[in-house]
């Protein structure tokens, strides 16, 4: 059965990796029709609690992985629950290592998501990408898009748009995917899977600080990361109204 937590709103599944990959591969196996993963981080929450669209689209994904270390520390603050972190690129290759599933990567800039299938169909040869497309198309664009991932039969579909877009898009046109079982928002994974941005060593991994080795290494995220402590702030807010 099927276990949530609400965080500021969004319902985020109490599971851990093998957990995660296992429903995947069920969806995979067993569902006639498409089945929508989000990745959550603080930066995902703090927006959806103040867009509608977007929070309803994450409360009615059927799976919803606590990707980011803010939503671990907040189901301590919150509810004393030691929630496990389990994030979408660990996810994505996790599927892939564990499956002979096709693929389709959506996202990234130019060249990137080529790239990624290349890396990918190296690192994992069971597996099959079938076809690839950029992020930067226009409305206009999405028409033949959608006819390419149909043209490919990938029953994964991978899409790194950045959230919100990346989830707008899975949920408005999931409908319209001929054999697409899983769709994943992936974030920036098909730039890590590309070797265009490298991941945080394993030492900044384990103590859940990769938002500290990406801040030090690309002082412009800055901005973004005020979103950590204000979501944080957020969380204590809530753990203090509810002492009430």
């Amino acid at each position: 059965m099927r276990k949530q937590i609400d965080i500021l709103g969004v319902l985020v599944d109490t599971i851990n990796m093998k957990q995660a990959v296992y429903v995947s591969k069920k969806f995979l196996l067993k569902s006639k029709h498409l089945r929508m993963i989000c990745t959550p981080n603080p930066e995902m929450i703090i927006n959806a609690s103040q867009d509608p669209n977007l929070l309803s689209i994450l409360n009615s994904a059927d799976m919803v992985i606590p990707d980011g270390i803010g939503l671990v520390i907040a189901s301590k603050i919150l509810y004393g629950y030691n929630l496990s972190r389990v994030t979408g690129y660990d996810l994505i290759q996790n599927i892939m290592k564990y499956g002979s599933y096709k693929f389709y990567f959506l996202g990234g800039q130019i060249g990137v998501a080529k790239e990624a299938t290349k890396q990918m169909q190296l690192k994992y040869p069971n597996i099959a990408v079938t076809g690839y497309h950029h992020g930067f198309f226009q409305e206009s664009d999405i028409k033949s898009i959608i006819k390419d991932i149909n043209n490919s039969e990938a029953n994964v579909l991978i899409v790194g748009l950045g959230s919100p877009q990346q989830e707008f898009f899975i949920s408005k046109y999931r409908k319209e995917f001929s054999h697409i079982k899983l769709a994943i928002g992936a974030g920036g994974s098909l730039d890590v899977m590309a070797n265009k941005v490298k991941r945080a060593p394993k030492c900044f991994r384990r103590f859940g600080l990769e938002w500290f080795y990406r801040l030090i290494t690309d002082p412009t995220r800055a901005k973004r990361m005020l979103n950590l402590p204000l979501f944080l702030l957020k969380t204590f807010y809530v753990k203090i109204s509810n002492l009430k």
